[in-house]
C-alpha cells in the first residue's frame, strides 16, 4: 500500500507495484520509505500534474519516491526566493578537472571581498567532489558569525558580483549573474555548515553512495521540473538514505570537519 499524508509527503509503499490514485512511484528499491524532514529538504518532489500511470526504476538499490500531483512546488513558508520560481534545464556533466581551481577563483574573489567576516569558505556539493557527475554549477559554503546580519556581507557580496537568490533564517543563497555558482551563507559552526561538509566527505570516501547518487542525478535530469527547487527536493530521500551512513561513518571515525578548503 502506499500512505499519502496531507503535505504531500510518502511515508511508506510496502508494495511496489501498485501506486496511490494521484501518485507516481520510482527509484530505488523494493520497499520505499521517505520522511519529511524540512531540514533535509526531504520531501517527495511535486510536479504540479497527476500522475495515474506507476513507473518503477531501479538505481543503487536505495530509496525515492516522487510524487506529482496538482499542487505546486512548495518551499518552506519561511523562505523568500528573490525573484521567484525560475524553470531551469537540469543538465548532468561528467567531473571536469577544472572545477576545483574555479572555486579557488571563487573563493578568493569572497575573501577579497569580505575580509576576515568569511570565516570558513568551503568548496561543497556535487562539483568538490572527485568523479562524481554534476551540474556544472559550483556550490560554495560561506560561514559567517551571523547569516541573518546581512548588512555585514550582503553589501560587500553585491560589490563583488553576487546577487541575492535565497532568504531563510540562518540561510542566505547569493549566485553569479551567469548562475554558474551558488554561494550558500550559513553561520560558523552551524549545523548546516557540519552536514554539507561531512556529506561531501562521505561522497569523497565512499564510491557506492557515490555512483548511487549520480544515478539518481541522470534518473531526475530525464524529467520536466517547474522549479530547480523540486528537482533538489526529489533527491531529499537518497540523500537523508546517505546521511544515516555518512553520520555512523563519522561516529567511527571520530570524523571532524577539516580546515577551509
Amino acid at each position: 500500500m502506499v500512505s499519502v499524508n496531507g503535505d504531500g509527503a510518502v511515508w511508506e509503499v510496502t508494495d511496489p507495484t501498485v501506486a496511490a490514485p494521484g501518485t507516481r512511484q520510482c527509484g530505488l528499491a523494493d520497499t520505499l520509505q521517505g520522511r519529511s524532514d524540512r531540514r533535509l529538504g526531504a520531501w517527495a518532489a511535486i510536479s504540479g500534474r497527476p500522475c495515474t500511470q506507476p513507473t518503477i526504476t531501479s538505481v543503487g538499490g536505495l530509496a525515492l519516491c516522487e510524487i506529482a500531483t496538482r499542487h505546486p512546488c512548495r518551499v518552506p513558508d519561511e523562505t523568500e526566493l528573490i525573484g521567484g520560481t525560475e524553470k531551469r534545464d537540469i543538465v548532468i556533466v561528467t567531473y571536469d578537472l577544472s572545477w576545483p581551481a574555479r572555486f579557488v577563483a571563487e573563493r578568493q574573489r569572497i575573501v577579497d571581498a569580505l575580509g576576515p567576516t568569511a570565516r570558513r569558505v568551503d568548496h561543497v556539493g556535487s562539483t568538490s567532489v572527485p568523479g562524481l557527475d554534476a551540474k556544472p554549477i559550483i556550490d560554495i559554503d560561506l560561514s559567517v558569525p551571523d547569516p541573518d546580519n546581512e548588512s555585514a556581507y550582503l553589501p560587500a557580496l553585491e560589490r563583488a558580483g553576487y546577487r541575492l537568490r535565497v532568504r531563510q533564517p540562518g540561510h542566505r543563497m547569493v549566485r553569479t549573474v551567469g548562475l554558474d555558482v551558488h554561494v550558500h551563507i550559513c553561520r560558523e559552526g552551524s549545523e548546516w555548515e557540519r552536514r554539507h561538509l561531512l556529506f561531501r566527505d562521505w561522497l569523497r570516501f565512499d564510491d557506492a553512495d557515490r555512483d548511487a547518487y549520480a544515478a539518481l542525478k541522470h534518473e531526475l535530469a530525464q524529467r520536466e521540473w517547474a522549479d530547480m527547487n523540486a528537482y533538489a527536493d526529489a533527491k531529499g530521500v537518497l540523500i537523508s538514505e546517505i546521511m544515516t551512513r555518512a553520520e555512523a561513518w563519522a561516529k567511527q571515525v571520530d570524523w571532524h570537519p577539516a580546515s577551509s578548503s
